[in-house]
């Protein structure tokens, strides 16, 4: 064992330029390369239209609440894949489903509100009514402004 620590402590990487910001020279002396961290997490949301099926489920569900479904305009839609069956919004106490989820979340606007629709497997719809979502890259409320 005490042989193989020696060895990889005497590997070089021959292709590692001294002048290069991401390489640095080791505690013992040898240059090792730095990787570059990454700018951003991995998504797993992709932007794109969805179903019609989902946007007129919407549009009836507003209408059960009483605001004008034919109103509805769409913000952002994201086929997304949830850890859970609560679809990324749980309702304290209900027992949900342990497994990956795919499906869709659609938020629209009517007038000055914002309605974040979460889909699963099926075309109907659970209104996520205590947040609402947080998109790479979009801004995010200041505590103090509420």
């Amino acid at each position: 064992m005490v042989l193989a620590v020696s060895v990889a402590a005497c590997v070089v990487d021959a292709t590692a330029d001294p002048g290069d910001p991401r390489t640095e020279e080791s505690p013992i002396g040898f240059p090792s390369i730095i990787a570059p961290a990454p700018t951003a997490p991995p998504s797993s949301t992709t932007v794109v239209e969805p179903p019609a099926t989902h946007m007129e489920a919407i549009r009836a569900d507003l209408n059960e609440r009483g605001v004008a479904g034919s109103e509805a305009t769409l913000v952002e839609a994201h086929k997304k894949t949830w850890r859970t069956g609560a679809l990324g919004c749980p309702i304290p106490g209900a027992i949900y489903t342990q497994a990956l989820v795919d499906g869709w979340q659609v938020v629209v606007k009517v007038g000055d509100t914002t309605y974040d629709y979460r889909f699963g497997s099926t075309p109907s719809p659970t209104l996520c009514e205590d947040s609402l979502p947080t998109f790479v890259g979009a801004p995010t409320e200041d505590p103090s402004d509420i």
